[in-house]
Order: C-alpha cells, then sequence, then structure tokens
C-alpha cells in the first residue's frame, strides 16, 4: 500500500478530476524526457518534506526547461520549485548528465549535453535543416 504522503494527486487532461499515483508511477507517466527524472524526483520528496499536499496540476518542458505547477503552496514550496526550474537549464533532460545547454532547432528549445544534441541532429536532420 501506497504511503498517503508520498502520494501524487495528478489533474488529469480536462482538468476535472484528479489521479492519485506512487512516485514511481507518476516518473513513468512523465511528459518529459527521462534526463529530467531524477529533479522532479528530487523535488517531490523536498516539497513533502516541507508540507506539499502532493497535488500537482502539470509537469511540461517550455523554452528548453522544465515546468512543474501546482495548485497551492507555501513561500518555500514556490522557492524549491523555481530552484529546480532553473537547475533544468543545465541537465540534459535526454541523459541526465550536466553540463547542457539549451539547443535550438527550426521548431523547439531543447536542453541537450553535447553528446545528445549530436545524436539528435543525426536521428532527425530534417528539424535542423534550414536554420
Amino acid at each position: 500500500m501506497t504511503n498517503p504522503a508520498r502520494t501524487i494527486h495528478q489533474l488529469n487532461f480536462r482538468g476535472d478530476a484528479r489521479t492519485e499515483l506512487s512516485l514511481e508511477e507518476f516518473l513513468k507517466q512523465m511528459p518529459v524526457k527521462s534526463g529530467w527524472h531524477p529533479l522532479i524526483q528530487e523535488l517531490c520528496v523536498k516539497l513533502w518534506s516541507l508540507g506539499w499536499d502532493g497535488q500537482v496540476d502539470q509537469v511540461k518542458e517550455k523554452f528548453g526547461g522544465l515546468r512543474f505547477y501546482v495548485a497551492t503552496g507555501s513561500e518555500p514550496i514556490w522557492q524549491l520549485i523555481q530552484q529546480m526550474e532553473s537547475q533544468s537549464y543545465d541537465v540534459c533532460e535526454l541523459c541526465g548528465t550536466s553540463p547542457a545547454t539549451i539547443n535550438r532547432n527550426r521548431y523547439w528549445l531543447k536542453t541537450f549535453c553535447t553528446e545528445c544534441d549530436l545524436c539528435d541532429q543525426q536521428q532527425n536532420p530534417q528539424i535542423y535543416r534550414g536554420q
């Protein structure tokens, strides 16, 4: 049985109900690449220690950085989320290594280490043409 204090309550895509998930289940359903999963896991553990209720509205990548949205929280909770979001700009979203930099293709900003950036360019040359 899951410890209720360590349960994520994720808002569904319509915004009208929450799904109860363990942290492990939550990470498996993440819409962001696995390189950022350790950041999210560490953030959740720290947030719980600050009294966070486990309610997550949205997690996503935006402009090359990780975004973690919660409905309510104290000032320390907001500060911790902001720190993690800033830290994500230096962590490769694919492999989790640091340092990483924001790279631009024709459509998106991505935070990759040098190796993952080269790999992405080789695997997806069509989105790097004509920059």
